[in-house]
């Protein structure tokens, strides 16, 4: 006796979350048997094959085809089949992650300023380390800053960052006159962790400089999500 079936599996996330589709297991429970003879003669099942047909539709569904066989002696008598399928993708998430935080930039830093704490220590999965004003590598007119983060590692559930956006509002104050905002933005890679922002529009005035940063982060991650839909059927 060889039994086939293919039925359709709908994932809860939109097609435009999906990255990835990968298969991992499919289980198959012993169909009960109704038989007067001992449990030797239990029918033997084997799942053949296992194919990802792809996203179809427009409704966004995975269709996964499942065949299995299954041998029984003459006298036995299979009533029903359950099949398990456990499907394991990454997607992109809806929400980035986000971390703010402000550094005061002067003369008495050296306009360096430092968070020595760790994403692990203030249990987020974003920190800015270090902002500073770089002396080299940028033109007479420019300021040139460098923003510098980290990431906790090992959080569950997470596969992959694939890129950060970071945000600064910088403001520059000459003694005690009011501020001027400049800012600035830029886009990076996953897997960096330090990035330069430009101010091309440089403020001038007389007294001692201090710049405040705002700084913003935003990590954009995959996480890894697993799922499992059952199909019960009968014969």
């Amino acid at each position: 006796m060889i039994m086939r079936i293919s039925f359709l599996v709908r994932l809860a996330l939109a097609a435009s979350l999906i990255a990835m589709a990968l298969l991992s297991a499919a289980q198959a429970q012993k169909p009960q048997v109704e038989s007067a003879q001992s449990p030797s003669a239990a029918p033997n099942v084997q799942i053949a094959q296992v194919r990802n047909l792809g996203i179809q539709g427009d409704d966004a569904t995975l269709v996964i085809e499942v065949n299995w066989t299954a041998t029984a002696p003459q006298a036995t008598h299979i009533k029903r089949f359950t099949i398990t399928v456990v499907s394991e993708f990454t997607a992109p998430s809806t929400t980035p992650f986000s971390i703010t935080q402000e550094f005061d930039l002067s003369k008495g830093n050296a306009f360096d300023g430092h968070n020595s704490s760790s994403p692990q220590s203030r249990g987020q999965f974003l920190n800015i380390a270090e902002v500073k004003k770089l002396v080299l590598g940028c033109a007479p007119n420019e300021n040139c800053f460098e923003v510098s983060w980290g990431v906790a590692s090992n959080v569950p559930g997470i596969a992959a960052v694939s890129r950060f956006n970071l945000e600064a509002e910088f403001t520059y104050k000459f003694g005690q006159s009011a501020g001027v905002i400049r800012n600035q933005s830029d886009n990076a890679d996953g897997s960096k962790h330090q990035a330069t922002l430009k101010v091309t529009d440089v403020p001038s005035g007389t007294g001692d400089l201090s710049i405040h940063v705002k700084a913003t982060v935003k990590a954009f991650v995959t996480v890894a999500t697993t799922k499992t839909f059952v199909k019960d059927g009968s014969f």
